[in-house]
């Protein structure tokens, strides 16, 4: 996470982007708005029908749907509406939606699929 996040300062320090961020949060409740959010979607579209189907498979596949989609439509929202957005951020931000989704959905599966003997 770290490292993320340092990755991502330097970039928009790179491409002079730094003067549009707000240099602290200006509604912090959307962070947890928006995590409550995609929280809900991965449970909703990926774990339960995985569940009812007893299929690790697609909660991993309907995880990475979902992380593409969600994070994807921000970052490429971002990339065409703002002057020098990085390319790389738009790539990290991407990546990051699929990651954690994907993992996300597929271990909440894994722990929650029946015990097989």
């Amino acid at each position: 996470l770290i490292f993320g996040l340092n990755f991502v300062s330097n970039q928009y320090a790179e491409a002079g982007f730094t003067e549009v961020l707000a240099s602290a949060p200006r509604f912090p409740i959307l962070f947890l708005v928006f995590f409550a959010l995609i929280t809900t979607a991965n449970v909703e579209l990926a774990v339960r029908p995985a569940l009812e189907k007893e299929n690790l498979i697609l909660a991993i596949r309907n995880g990475f749907i979902i992380g593409i989609t969600a994070y994807g439509t921000l970052a490429m929202t971002n990339t065409w509406s703002f002057s020098n957005y990085p390319l790389t951020i738009m790539f990290a931000i991407i990546f990051e939606g699929i990651l954690f989704s994907t993992v996300a959905s597929g271990l909440t599966t894994k722990l929650f699929l029946p015990k097989t003997s």
